[in-house]
């Protein structure tokens, strides 16, 4: 009785080493109730954390079936299929970015740096487009199409003027003399004293 007691005091964190039974048994209720709300606010806690995250996972849901849907816009595959040439599809499994041919599917961090630049700018393209609908908009490339081969550029280049023939304004910085000249030929061709080309020198 006497050993019991002694850890009582102990549990309770008592000052007087021999307290009388009355006290002990008021000091055990009040830590059972000490006890009894803080289990009561951890399980509150927890379940709030529970119901956030099963609200969150619906709304992610939710959102994941929108952009599906915008991804499989014609906006989207108009732009995809043109400027690359290749792939007819795009879809997000696992917050990962997966393109289509008729014969298999593709990780976009899979694809070679030229396909990644060229389905991003597809998708700004296309995103962009379904946005505004029919209003036109601008797009700055920083040297967008230098890792894209000499006839993929061809293509680039071709979305690029329809573009700008639907009203888009297109400002493209290079250092590559290629895509220069085959823009000057091209927006001179197409679009007269309209189309402006100009050299920086950093000297």
């Amino acid at each position: 009785m006497a050993d019991l007691r002694l850890k009582i005091t102990t549990f309770l964190e008592l000052q007087d080493t021999l307290p009388d039974l009355d006290e002990l048994i008021a000091g055990l209720r009040d830590k059972r109730q000490e006890l009894a709300q803080e289990y009561r606010k951890k399980t509150a806690l927890l379940l709030a954390k529970i119901l956030v995250k099963d609200g969150l996972e619906v709304i992610r849901g939710q959102e994941d079936l929108k952009i599906q849907k915008v991804l499989g816009s014609k906006e989207i595959l108009r732009p995809l299929q043109e400027i690359t040439g290749h792939y007819n599809g795009i879809q997000l499994e696992q917050d990962q970015l997966v393109l289509a041919d008729p014969y298999r599917s593709y990780p976009l961090e899979e694809l070679s740096t030229g396909a990644q630049e060229q389905v991003l700018l597809a998708l700004r393209i296309g995103v962009a487009a379904r946005i505004l609908q029919d209003e036109s908009l601008f797009l700055i490339l920083d040297d967008a199409f230098q890792h894209a081969d000499w006839d993929r550029r061809k293509a680039l280049l071709k979305e690029m003027m329809d573009l700008a023939n639907a009203g888009w304004q297109i400002i493209y910085f290079t250092m590559d003399d290629h895509i220069q000249k085959i823009f000057d030929m091209q927006g001179k061709k197409l679009f007269g004293k309209q189309y402006v080309s100009a050299i920086f020198n950093s000297q």
